[in-house]
């Protein structure tokens, strides 16, 4: 995952440390395979995209092994959890897509899950109706990625599927980019489908920052009908904003808090950023 990303640079402190026996590089599905094989014949030859120990010695293939295609991916499986244990026992994940097609130039997946791949409708929407199955207390679904909206078709055609099923449940697009193509038809069809928020992670305001920093489906988008057709369709709104942005002057971010300002009915909550814009 993150925590062992190639951009942390920190695999040799990770493997010295006495009680971490391999390291997975990013994605695992493939690689974790590959290792348990690995330990099972003992053959001491390196797995691709692990680092781990074998008789006192470090064997380390440092290069990723990305998921070609996440259809290809099992269901997750939660059985192992007790979910009367969380706080909410009604809500799981689920996910769009990896990688983004937006090329932030402050965002850490440029530098690991770099290939963006997305499932099909079809298949988010099977994983759904599974979960719903194993889990009828089943009330929400988080989409957990980079961007949610990546591919318009697949996500038009999940909405279908939920229109038509009609499973009694809700979900979001936690991580949601500015694009042309979100506007009044498709909210109509996100809000049919039990959609109920999208958080933009929008930063600014301003079109040229926006391409500056690697927003590159921004480009030429009218971004107050984009937040206030959303709203418009019923659905919650969210904007992100950051602050020190790459080229960001004084009158930059005077034009984001008067933006602001002037656009607050388009959208139902503002969340800055914590901090200042950082790069990996």
């Amino acid at each position: 995952g993150a925590g062992s990303a190639a951009i942390m640079k920190n695999a040799n402190e990770l493997i010295s440390k006495e009680y971490i026996d391999a390291i997975c590089l990013e994605e695992g599905e493939i690689s974790l395979v590959k290792y348990i094989r690995a330990i099972e014949e003992d053959d001491g030859i390196p797995v691709p995209g692990t680092i781990y120990k074998r008789e006192g010695t470090v064997i380390r293939e440092d290069p990723c092994v990305y998921i070609k295609k996440l259809d290809q991916l099992p269901f997750p499986d939660f059985s192992d959890f007790n979910l009367k244990h969380y706080r909410n026992s009604k809500v799981l994940p689920s996910y769009a897509t990896r990688g983004c097609i937006n090329k932030c130039i402050y965002c850490s997946a440029r530098n690991f899950m770099k290939p963006f791949r997305f499932r099909s409708g079809e298949r988010m929407f099977e994983e759904v109706k599974y979960l719903k199955g194993l889990y009828p207390e089943l009330k929400y679904i988080r989409m957990a990625d980079n961007i949610s909206n990546g591919n318009i078709r697949e996500l038009e055609s999940f909405c279908d599927l939920m229109i038509e099923a009609n499973l009694g449940l809700k979900w979001n697009l936690e991580n949601a980019v500015i694009r042309k193509e979100m506007r009044t038809p498709l909210y109509r069809k996100l809000k049919r489908a039990g959609c109920t928020l999208l958080g933009y992670g929008m930063e600014t305001p301003s079109l040229s920052l926006l391409q500056k920093m690697g927003k590159t489906l921004a480009k030429d988008v009218d971004v107050v009908k984009v937040l206030k057709e959303g709203k418009k369709a019923g659905l919650y709104i969210s904007v992100n904003v950051m602050f020190g942005l790459p080229g960001e002057t004084d009158e930059d971010f005077d034009y984001l808090l008067r933006w602001l300002k002037k656009n607050k009915k388009a959208f139902d909550m503002i969340n800055p950023s914590i901090i200042f814009c950082e790069f990996y």
